[in-house]
Order: C-alpha cells, then sequence, then structure tokens
C-alpha cells in the first residue's frame, strides 16, 4: 500500500482541506504533517521515510505587501532546507520541483477562457 504525507504550510490560513482527506482511502493512506517555511527542519518528519517529494509551492504576496527580496529569500531558505531533509532522510530518491499557478496566471493578453500553459508566461516586468 502507498502511503502519501501531505506537509500543509497554511501560511497563517485556517483553509479547509477536507478536500484531500475525505478523499477514499485518505484515513489509512494520507498523513497530513504542518510545517513552517521559517523553520525548513520542521519538514524532516514528514519526509522521513519518503522515496519521493514533490515541492508544489510557496508563499506568494499578491497584495505586494512585502518586498520582493523578503519573499524570494524566504523562498530559498525554506527550497534549500527541504532539499536537506530529503537528502538527510536517506530515503528520497527524487525530487520534483514544480512552478506556481501564478507563473502563467498573469499576462494581460489572456482572454476569458483561454487555456493558460507555458505559452503565457508572466511578464517578467510585473
Amino acid at each position: 500500500m502507498t502511503l502519501w504525507h501531505l506537509i500543509w504550510c497554511s501560511f497563517g490560513s485556517k483553509r479547509d482541506i477536507r478536500f484531500l482527506t475525505n478523499l477514499p482511502g485518505a484515513s489509512e493512506r494520507l498523513r497530513v504533517f504542518t510545517a513552517d517555511l521559517e523553520n525548513p527542519d520542521s519538514f524532516a518528519a514528514a519526509i522521513e521515510g519518503c522515496a519521493g517529494v514533490f515541492h508544489v509551492a510557496h508563499p506568494i504576496d499578491y497584495r505586494n505587501e512585502v518586498p520582493e527580496e523578503t519573499i524570494t529569500n524566504k523562498c530559498i531558505r525554506a527550497a534549500l532546507g527541504i532539499l536537506k531533509a530529503c537528502v538527510e532522510s536517506k530515503s528520497v530518491r527524487r525530487v520534483v520541483y514544480t512552478s506556481s499557478v501564478s507563473t502563467v496566471m498573469f499576462n494581460d493578453e489572456a482572454e476569458g477562457g483561454a487555456v493558460l500553459d507555458e505559452g503565457w508566461w508572466s511578464d517578467v516586468d510585473i
């Protein structure tokens, strides 16, 4: 039986994740961990014993309230901490690091109903 670990970084949000925990078999096969990007060591327990890690999100400041340099440094420290935990686990064989939907989301040329894919990268000047 495959076991899945979900690391939940709520960024202060109490967002409901029942859409995941209510999936068939989730009570037996899904473990939810809480981690903090400010504390990369908090990822170690969830990563321990995993064969693969999908790193799929970082915090996005849609309101531009935090300097870009601050967010960038936070994301770099977190990614390096997660990669370090993967190396130290001795069990992780693969790490998949993905981009965020925001990479393709903000483009003035996109019209309603447009398929947003790699052809719609964000304007670098935004």
